[in-house]
């Protein structure tokens, strides 16, 4: 028995210095600390990048990482590790902190994440400066179109003098047409920069919405007339024409949706159906049980999109060097890609190159108990 012993024992001893040569080369820092935060051990990489080469044991934990046994309690006490900030030779880093109770000190595991800290701190601060950019753009919308509307406004009233020559009138349709595109190009990138903003409020309702398409697709009524093309609007399969949504999203990312398929229809037609979302749908979408969602598909037979620009549709920060055309279809499509997403909804656009293209809205149509 006493052999058996000496065995156990030597194989426990033989276990533990292999365990400590990892943990010297281990790639992490590895620091022991006792119970009131004084440094008893550390690992190669410790040693390299905390300057523990000498008097290892009177250097204290809080000498270089700001409040570290708090540090080493909470990430006990919370299982998982926690962010903390280190100070060595003037500078700062950022590390994650893992750390597990040993005896009546700790044992902690420290990754250096300077890299990913500074750049979630650089995406935080785009984001903050993307946000207030956007703000201002939609609290300046009355200063940026004011000018404009003043010019569409003079050149339609000298456009109906009878006194003015052919030349001048040449000129002010040009002035007065160029005007118009640029009021609809900034009315629509402010309406995209005012979807993305937090300034944004939905105006959650009940309302008919066989009635608001209908009432919206009289507003493209000349446009299919003049490109002769046939509009189809089915209503059968959806029964419950009430529904309760974001009445102002729904309006503004539909009339985008129908603007941006009649621009890429010459002939043909485009069809409108609302349905309830069938069992594949729901499933592929990870559609919520019990709770109604309303199906819009609006399927076109125009030009159709090429497959390596599907995935920047809604993108248009891609297109602004690509062409105005393109960058106002993304703007539209942007527009209502966020809209859908802030009614809880889905976007999907699938298109083939001369076969049309088909936008899939799918929204939750009742009001959240939570509410």
């Amino acid at each position: 028995m006493q052999i058996m012993n000496l065995d156990k024992l030597f194989k426990r001893f033989e276990r533990f210095i292999g365990a400590s040569k990892v943990v010297k080369d281990f790639p992490d820092s590895v620091i022991f600390v006792d119970g009131e935060g004084y440094i008893t051990d550390a690992n190669n990489k410790a040693c390299e990048c905390f300057n523990l080469h000498s008097g290892i044991n009177l250097v204290k934990l809080s000498d270089f990482i700001e409040n570290g046994m708090n540090c080493a309690k909470d990430s006990v006490k919370l299982k998982k590790p926690v962010l903390a900030s280190v100070r060595v030779d003037g500078k700062e880093y950022f590390v994650e902190i893992n750390a597990s109770k040993r005896r009546s000190g700790y044992c902690l595991a420290i990754r250096d994440i300077t890299k990913l800290t500074n750049e979630s701190l650089k995406e935080k601060k785009i984001e903050q400066f993307n946000g207030e950019k956007n703000a201002m753009i939609v609290k300046i919308e009355d200063e940026i179109k004011s000018p404009i509307n003043s010019i569409l406004g003079f050149s339609k009233s000298l456009l109906e003098d009878e006194n003015i020559t052919e030349k001048q009138r040449k000129y002010l349709g040009i002035i007065r047409s160029n005007a118009q595109d640029l009021y609809d190009y900034l009315d629509k990138f402010i309406e995209f920069t005012y979807a993305e903003s937090l300034l944004y409020e939905p105006e959650m309702q009940r309302f008919d919405v066989v009635l608001v398409l209908k009432n919206i697709l009289k507003g493209f009524e000349l446009q299919f007339r003049e490109k002769n093309l046939e509009l189809v609007f089915d209503a059968d399969l959806w029964e419950k024409r009430t529904i309760y949504t974001d009445i102002k999203a729904l309006k503004k990312y539909l009339k985008n949706i129908i603007e941006v398929s009649l621009s890429m229809t010459k002939s043909g037609g485009i069809t409108i159906r609302l349905s309830a979302p069938d069992e594949a749908v729901s499933f592929g979408y990870g559609l919520k049980e019990h709770v109604p969602y309303l199906q819009i598909s609006i399927q076109d037979t125009g030009e159709g999109i090429e497959q390596e620009n599907k995935k920047y549709l809604c993108n248009p920060y891609f297109w602004i060097e690509k062409g105005k055309k393109y960058f106002t279809r993304a703007l539209k499509l942007g527009s209502a890609s966020i809209l859908i997403k802030r009614s809880e909804g889905y976007f999907d656009i699938s298109s083939e190159v001369m076969q049309g293209t088909l936008f899939n809205i799918i929204i939750p149509v009742e009001k959240d108990e939570n509410e």
